[in-house]
């Protein structure tokens, strides 16, 4: 009993050490949050575009993956710009500019920081893959 309540509390120190590491690391941290998006969601076929008044808001993931918000299907969309988005990340948005009202592959989208100023950088969108939560 005694070797087994030591395995346990070195289980949960190890298990603090490693959350601890993981809050600290700000693309750890955009990687288990993208995680648990994506959790219980399972892929679907790669499309060219999104209709952007479908989604709801963007935010950025590891290695400058931007997540789109979930439709009313109950979809969310990830795209990998194509040369990656570095300049989103740190609490900066996206504004995009879609006289068609759709997001495609190869638009430009901007990063802006919160508040008055100017574009701190831009981004070429590539192809969107949808995750769809798995049907109960």
């Amino acid at each position: 009993m005694r070797i087994f309540a030591m395995i346990a509390v070195a289980g949960i120190a190890l298990g603090g050490v490693a959350a601890a590491a993981v809050s600290q690391d700000p693309v750890a941290r955009a990687r288990a949050r993208a995680a648990h998006i994506l959790e219980g969601r399972t892929a679907e076929p790669v499309v060219h575009c999104v209709n952007q008044r479908l989604v709801r808001g963007n935010r950025s993931l590891d290695d400058g993956g931007i997540l789109f918000g979930e439709d009313i299907d109950s979809r969310v969309y990830v795209n990998r710009p194509t040369g990656g988005c570095p300049s989103l990340d740190g609490g900066r948005f996206l504004i995009t500019r879609s006289p068609t009202g759709n997001l495609c592959a190869g638009d430009i989208v901007s990063v802006r920081e919160p508040g008055p100023g100017p574009d701190v950088g831009s981004c070429a969108l590539g192809d969107f893959t949808p995750y769809r939560r798995a049907r109960r």
